[in-house]
């Protein structure tokens, strides 16, 4: 009964990711939209200690929330952290928000992996959270980088370019 009810949990998170799938591959035209308050909006269905510092302002399609998102949730569930810090800054052509967690971190041997279609390590996810947010910050003229935090945990940062 536990496989049955984790296997329709991975079938629903899949159903989901491929309905943002389809919203960043929808002609959505972009927003001009406060990263500040997508930031807030996403952290407040989250029962953990969140810091968040600074704003930027770009255009972006509503799939920027689903990216957000999937970051911290991946914090929380796969990086097992209590708390979040975000960094909001603009570089001038960019806006860069870095995202630390103070988890278990991710492994140096797969770092590389991550962002890979179908990837999985250790868990029952359906390997393509990170995928989408690689994507969809592509599509924005954007990146994401992943890097240690020290002394525990993961960084993730976003740049996306403020006008696409």
């Amino acid at each position: 009964e536990r496989l049955i009810k984790n296997a329709i949990k991975t079938i629903d998170k899949s159903v989901k990711l491929i309905k943002d799938v389809r919203e960043l591959e929808a002609s959505e035209s972009p927003i001009t939209i406060n990263l500040r308050e997508v930031i807030e909006n996403v952290i407040e269905r989250y029962p953990i200690k969140f810091n968040v510092e600074g704003d930027c302002i770009c255009q972006v399609t509503k799939a920027i929330y689903s990216v957000i998102d999937n970051i911290i949730n991946n914090a929380i569930v796969h990086g097992k952290t209590d708390r979040v810090d975000i960094f909001i800054e603009d570089k001038g052509e960019f806006c860069e928000i870095r995202i630390a967690d103070y988890g278990v971190g991710i492994p140096d041997e797969i770092k590389d992996q991550i962002f890979e279609e179908g990837f999985k390590y250790k868990s029952e996810g359906s390997g393509l959270g990170l995928y989408i947010v690689k994507k969809v910050l592509e599509r924005y003229g954007g990146e994401v980088i992943v890097e240690d935090n020290k002394p525990s945990g993961t960084v993730f940062i976003l740049r996306i370019k403020k006008i696409v």
